[in-house]
């Protein structure tokens, strides 16, 4: 079975771990890249979700980490976010994947 990983905050993931996820407690953005880092050697189909105030800093190092094998990046939003802020990227990324946008535009597009 894949694995579900959860990268962030203590106070913010530590309730995915009652779902069985496995936590990856960080501070800052650079410890997403190194969280990042390691899970490149995962060899097995993997699913992340990471708070999406601390990814901002590191896409590059999330999109490396999601070439060549099957592996998902998910943001979720922390506290301190905004609802919606990353709903584009993740419109475009379902469009792409699909050949279809299911979510749809922006009504104010």
């Amino acid at each position: 079975m894949p694995k579900i990983y959860v990268i962030g905050y203590r106070a913010h993931i530590l309730p995915f771990r009652a779902a069985g996820l496995e936590l990856i407690e960080v501070e800052n953005s650079e410890g997403v890249k190194e969280a990042f880092e390691k899970l490149m050697d995962e060899t097995e189909p993997c699913t992340v979700l990471v708070m999406e105030d601390l990814a901002e800093k590191c896409w590059e190092t999330i999109e490396t980490f999601r070439k060549g094998k099957m592996r998902i990046v998910l943001p979720i939003a922390s506290l301190t976010t905004k609802p919606g802020k990353r709903l584009e990227k993740i419109r475009a990324q379902i469009a792409q994947a699909l050949g279809v946008d299911l979510l749809g535009r922006d009504k104010r597009e």
